[in-house]
């Protein structure tokens, strides 16, 4: 699945910090427009679209989650503008599980 992102240019790429879920530090990564090389794996890591399920004190919710993913299944590595739609997406259900109790 491709999906055409916002801020897909290059530059919209190269200046964001990124996030590896699993390791508190990332090796230097090996960035271009589309693909990167995984920090943890050194596979390639191409950018893509995927559904990604977050829960919280009972709720989930599933987002769209922008980032760069290996082919087939393995961790993904995320930019601080691609965590913007999770973060969203915990602040909802933050919320919902506030009203809930």
């Amino acid at each position: 699945m491709r999906a055409s992102l916002p801020g897909s240019e290059a530059s919209g790429f190269a200046a964001a910090p990124f996030m590896v879920y699993g390791r508190e530090r990332p090796r230097e990564t090996v960035m271009t427009q589309e693909t990167m090389t995984c920090p943890e794996t050194g596979r390639p890591l191409r950018r893509d679209v995927r559904p990604m399920t977050l829960a919280f004190e009972g709720f989930s919710t599933t987002v769209m989650m922008p980032g760069w993913y290996p082919d087939g299944e393995g961790g993904s590595v995320h930019s601080g503008e691609d965590a913007r739609v999770s973060d969203a997406a915990l602040a909802e259900l933050r919320r919902r599980a506030g009203e809930g109790r």
